[in-house]
């Protein structure tokens, strides 16, 4: 992946490798933003990008109301910070259908 030329340099000949992967990087990344001109491979990426130029966040905590620009951001925060909430309520509702099995059942 490596294209090789060779140069005088001294009177002696050099090898400078011109990476042509690099190269094809730079071609495959065809979805451009206008505001910073940072560069993506993919248009879904882009569009996730362009939302650090503005303040959408459209993705917010049920418990503590906090907002993030990215779904992920939201379920770390979710299992960091509200692991204990959400461990009870899972718990309550399996204590909850467990009793409506067995009241079922009777």
């Amino acid at each position: 992946v490596h294209r090789f030329n060779w140069r005088p340099a001294g009177g002696k000949h050099i090898q400078v490798a011109q990476n042509i992967k690099s190269y094809k990087k730079n071609e495959e990344r065809q979805y451009e933003c206008n505001i910073c001109l940072k560069s993506f491979k993919r248009s879904h990426h882009l569009e996730s990008h362009k939302k650090t130029h503005t303040d959408e966040k459209p993705f917010s905590c049920a418990f503590c109301c906090k907002t993030f620009r990215r779904k992920h951001h939201l379920n770390r925060h979710m299992s960091t910070v509200h692991r204990q909430l959400i461990n009870r309520q899972v718990t309550e509702y399996a204590d909850m259908n467990a009793e409506k099995g067995t009241s079922e059942n009777v």
